[in-house]
């Protein structure tokens, strides 16, 4: 695009559009730091300004209507920039808006099928697939399903080939490399697409996962599924990752992320041996040993400095879902080594994670959730100044002496003495809030300020919004 604008007074306006784009979307990558420094203006002023200007440009490119492919391009590249920041319900509703441009374009046709050149067609392809990425991860966010997850399309996946293979000008695409070229994150997204397309699923709201989730599913179909879906990652895109090379760990953690919430939702055992039963009070050890290697997951996304330069891509797509489980099965399950690591786990999750999400008032469902842990933190600031110099009591001392009595009265009768426990400071010697890792029969005091009371939360209205969240029926 650069080289075409050689000896031009003007730019296109769908140029405009998809430049503007391009600037926006960078600068929701950059942190403030970044953008202090390489651009003197604070994170918040830019995005502001390259906002608008992307919002004019594609205005003037006539987005709603256009027939130019660079400038449905563009739209799909400014609607991931507001999905980053959080802007999941406004990201919803234009998905639908590039969905129709696309389909009036016919991007759900392969291009090979059109007569198309190789180049056009790869472009085509890349571009579709992240259309379907965006609007079912999107849909997810909203408690929605995908328009295009429940649609037939005959759009081949991207080419794994390197991006200095592609020209406009090429006669036919190189061959699919065996190897993690420079395509192997935007294959892995459209992979996934591709695997959730094809989940059994009934119509209606919350069909996509309906049929992995139904109880009266046998198992061994569910397993059949998940196998399925394990050998398509591993054969077409894992076996060639690199784990020292930060792009490739990215795609080897959104791979197993992905795996692991297929059987958190599915119902499916943790390892290979036969699913744990639930007890009375709905503690299960697959569930909470599913969403505490989900949790482990996001927070390495947050946390490891090779990958913080993508992670607006991951931004906006915190797995709510496997945290609302392990707060609620870690509440439940008996107080020992695993339990204290994962409330060590919540802790950091609240301090690494959370402040960095945009949810705002956009998404009322995910607001309602804040509200109930802004509570819980607000209650402990409270508290804190009564209690910044008194010692911390001995983590050793068993759970039920330690728990404060506001954790006593909130927790629900129907848990049995040993469960239903609300983590106390006690219980959290030594984190370390850059690493997330605890380091057992550590003495050190734990800031209150920092830690929720989890007593001050209303349990009642956390279930109800959690099963809401994870798109169950009370």
């Amino acid at each position: 695009m650069v080289l075409g604008q050689i000896g031009k007074a003007s730019m296109e306006p769908s140029g405009q559009a998809l430049m503007s784009s391009i600037y926006l979307v960078t600068t929701v990558s950059l942190t403030e730091e970044e953008c202090q420094t390489t651009l003197q203006e604070t994170r918040a002023e830019l995005i502001s300004k390259f906002r608008m200007a992307a919002e004019d440009a594609l205005s003037v490119a006539g987005f709603v209507t256009t027939s130019d492919i660079v400038v449905l391009r563009a739209f799909v590249l400014y609607l991931a920039a507001l999905r980053s920041l959080g802007e999941a319900s406004f990201v919803w509703s234009m998905t639908g808006l590039a969905i129709r441009v696309a389909g009036s374009m016919g991007l759900a046709r392969d291009g090979s099928m059109l007569g198309l050149p190789p180049f056009e067609c790869e472009m085509r392809r890349r571009l579709w697939w992240a259309i379907v990425y965006l609007d079912a991860r999107t849909a997810e966010l909203v408690g929605q399903d995908g328009d295009l997850l429940m649609q037939n399309y005959d759009v081949k996946l991207p080419s794994n080939v390197n991006d200095s293979e592609l020209f406009p000008s090429m006669q036919r695409l190189p061959e699919h490399r065996a190897a993690a070229t420079d395509a192997v994150y935007v294959l892995l997204r459209a992979t996934v697409a591709y695997c959730l397309r094809t989940l059994p699923r009934e119509n209606g709201p919350n069909g996509t996962w309906s049929r992995m989730r139904a109880p009266n599913v046998p198992v061994a179909e569910k397993l059949g599924i998940l196998e399925a879906t394990e050998r398509k990652f591993e054969d077409e895109i894992l076996r060639y990752c690199d784990p020292t090379v930060p792009l490739q760990r990215i795609c080897i953690n959104s791979a197993c992320t992905f795996l692991v919430k297929m059987r958190l939702v599915s119902g499916l055992p943790y390892s290979t041996g036969p699913a744990q039963e639930k007890l009375e009070n709905g503690y299960s050890d697959d569930v909470f040993q599913l969403s505490f290697r989900i949790m482990e997951l996001q927070l390495e996304l947050w946390t490891e400095p090779g990958m913080q330069k993508w992670r607006w891509h991951w931004q906006g797509q915190f797995q709510w879902y496997a945290f609302a489980e392990l707060l609620r099965q870690a509440r439940l399950r008996k107080c020992d080594g695993l339990t204290t690591k994962a409330w060590a786990m919540i802790h950091n999750v609240f301090q690494i994670i959370v402040p960095t999400l945009e949810v705002g008032s956009k998404s009322p469902l995910l607001n309602g959730l804040k509200t109930l842990l802004n509570a819980a933190s607000s209650s402990c600031r409270v508290a804190s100044d009564n209690r910044l110099n008194g010692e911390v009591r001995s983590s050793e001392r068993s759970l039920d002496e330690t728990r404060p009595p506001s954790a006593q009265s909130a927790a629900p009768p129907v848990f049995e003495q040993g469960y239903g426990s609300a983590p106390h400071d006690a219980l959290l010697p030594g984190i370390s809030n850059a690493r997330g890792h605890l380091q057992e029969g550590s003495a050190a005091a734990v800031d209150p300020a920092l830690v929720l009371d989890y007593g001050a939360i209303d349990w009642d209205e956390f279930d109800r919004l959690t099963n809401e969240l994870c798109g169950q029926k009370n």
